[in-house]
């Protein structure tokens, strides 16, 4: 989202902002609908892996496209599927951390 010269997108203030707004719709959807089912299915390990790896693949993906002349809409999705990553991430921590808690309250 930086400058060109900084690395980043160098995006105008309209395209950043239906970039940020798609993102965050699909963090909204993500986390209202569909992140509790993956915590149920895979587990929070589970969840926390899948997070880290979609969210290293998007941001390593991030530039690669930029410099392929992706449009608009595909970094989107990139940025889309980083944010929801680190949302399940930071979800999987807290549970993991609440989880230690309750099976060692001695050492808590």
């Amino acid at each position: 989202i930086a400058s060109a010269r900084a690395g980043g997108l160098a995006l105008e203030g309209g395209q950043l902002g239906a970039l940020l707004s798609c993102a965050a719709g699909v963090q909204l959807l993500w986390t209202t609908l569909l992140m509790g089912r993956v915590f149920e299915r895979v587990g929070v390990w589970g969840s926390f892996i899948g997070a880290c790896t979609v969210g290293a693949a998007a941001i390593v993906s991030l530039p690669i496209a930029h410099a392929a002349g992706a449009p608009l809409a595909a970094i989107s999705v990139l940025i889309a599927a980083q944010s929801a990553a680190l949302n399940t991430g930071c979800t999987a921590s807290v549970a993991h951390t609440n989880n230690a808690c309750c099976a060692y309250p001695a050492l808590s």
